[in-house]
């Protein structure tokens, strides 16, 4: 009975020991427009897109850059740069409150999840101001050889129409705290 005991003590020990964290850096960021009027986004680059369904998918490139480090990410995996800049901008004025040039952080949803209930859900997250390793769920899909570099998909979901209608073009400007920096930008047709 000893040993059964302690045969059930160290498995549950070893079930329950935290398991090893990576540390990840972002080596590429790509912006798709999304059509989010379904049950969830779908990319969608020809039509134009209502704008109280539109979404903007960022695709991260991302790799395993070490096994060290205090990752706190219940996933395992966490930014080893932490995220110093994300900033959306519109290359023409978007309303009043936000002329061509100023930040429209306050006016998207940033989420991971691939239904359209995370616009209302607590996994969404006002991007105004939110830096660090806030944006970033680094773990890598299922079945991914995180050996070699994998693409994580987010979605920043716009929770207000522009005050003109038609085409914009968005431009997402990203820097991390060793000084990479990423800028991508995006044409849609709005209605």
């Amino acid at each position: 009975m000893y040993r059964f005991l302690l045969y059930i003590t160290a498995l549950l020990l070893v079930s329950c020991s935290k398991y090893d964290p990576y540390l990840c850096t972002v080596s590429d960021i790509t912006l798709r427009n999304a059509n989010d009027s379904g049950t969830g986004p779908v990319l969608d680059s020809i039509n134009p897109i209502p704008a109280k369904s539109y979404a903007i998918q960022i695709q991260y490139t991302m790799s395993i850059t070490g096994r060290e480090g205090h990752v706190t990410d219940e996933s395992g995996y966490a930014l080893q740069y932490k995220l110093t800049t994300f900033n959306l901008t519109s290359t023409t004025d978007f309303d009043n409150d936000h002329a061509a040039g100023a930040s429209l952080n306050d006016l998207f949803l940033y989420g991971y999840a691939y239904d359209n209930s995370v616009r209302l859900s607590s996994q969404a997250t006002v991007i105004n101001g939110v830096t660090g390793q806030h944006l970033f769920y680094g773990r890598p899909p299922s079945g991914v050889d995180i050996n070699k570099p994998w693409t994580s998909n987010f979605q920043l979901f716009l929770m207000k129409s522009p005050v003109l209608l038609g085409p914009r073009t968005f431009l997402l400007e990203t820097a991390f705290s060793n000084n990479t920096h990423f800028t991508d930008t995006l044409s849609v047709t709005l209605r």
